[in-house]
C-alpha cells in the first residue's frame, strides 16, 4: 500500500483511492474482507434497477456496485468522507447526498463513536445541522436493494423505508454487530421487525453483513 499526501485530510492510496487520513484502518480492513463479497451477494439481486446505499464512506463498496445497478443511491453525512466518495464515484448513476438516512425529517449531528476512533464510525447523537431523509422521499417505483451499515441506525432507517420496502420487496442487506449497544434495539427485536414485514435471512456475505430477501424468494 503506497501513500500519497494531497491536502487537507485526504490521501491517495495504492494511486487510485482518494481516502480520509484518519481512517487509513478502513481501507485496509475492506481490501482484506471484501474480495468474495459481491460475488456472494450477487445471487440474492433479481433486481439490479436501483440500489439504496449507506453509509457511503469513501466510496468502496459504492464501485463494487457500479457495475451491477442501473442507479445507485448514497448516503453519507462526514465532509472529508463525502469529498473521497464524490472523488472515488464520479459516474453520473452514482447519486451522492451528504446526509443521513433515518425514519423522520429532522436535523442531526453526527459524532464518532466512542468504541473506536475510526472516521468512519459516525453516528447519530443529538440534535445538529445534518439533513436527515427517509428512504421513502425518493419515491422509488423499482429498487432492488437496501445495503445498511450505519452504525446501529439500521432499525430505525428501515422504518422510514417501508413503503419502499412493501412497494419493491428489495434484498436487504444489513449490518449486524451493535446491538442494542447506540439505540436500544436488540438482535431479538430486528429479527421480529423483519418476520413480520416479511423477511426471511440467507446468510452472511461479510463478516457482519446479513441478507434478508422478501417470502424467502
Amino acid at each position: 500500500m503506497t501513500n500519497k499526501i494531497i491536502q487537507g485530510d485526504l490521501i491517495i492510496i495504492d494511486d487510485k483511492w482518494w481516502w480520509s487520513k484518519q481512517d487509513i484502518p478502513a481501507y485496509q480492513y475492506l481490501v482484506n474482507n471484501h474480495k468474495e463479497y459481491m460475488e456472494r451477494l450477487l445471487p440474492h439481486l433479481p433486481n439490479r434497477s436501483v440500489a439504496v446505499q449507506a453509509g457511503g464512506h469513501c466510496g468502496y463498496v459504492v464501485r463494487d456496485l457500479i457495475p451491477h445497478f442501473e442507479t445507485i443511491y448514497t448516503f453519507e453525512p462526514n465532509n472529508s468522507l463525502f469529498l473521497a466518495l464524490c472523488l472515488n464515484c464520479p459516474e453520473e448513476k452514482v447519486i451522492k447526498m451528504q446526509a443521513c438516512l433515518g425514519e423522520k425529517h429532522t436535523l442531526v449531528d453526527v459524532g464518532s463513536s466512542k468504541m473506536d476512533n475510526s472516521a468512519g464510525a459516525g453516528y447519530i447523537q443529538k440534535p445538529g445541522k445534518t439533513p436527515m431523509i427517509k428512504i421513502d422521499d425518493l419515491n422509488l417505483q423499482s429498487c432492488g436493494l437496501i445495503m445498511l451499515d450505519t452504525e446501529g441506525y439500521e432499525f430505525n432507517i428501515l422504518l422510514g423505508a417501508m413503503k419502499t420496502i412493501l412497494m419493491c420487496r428489495p434484498t436487504l442487506c444489513i449490518e449486524r454487530c451493535w446491538g442494542e449497544k447506540h439505540f436500544g434495539i436488540t438482535e431479538e427485536q430486528m429479527d421480529v421487525f423483519l418476520t413480520l414485514i416479511g423477511y426471511l435471512g440467507y446468510g452472511k456475505v461479510g463478516e457482519s453483513d446479513y441478507i434478508y430477501k422478501w417470502g424467502g424468494k
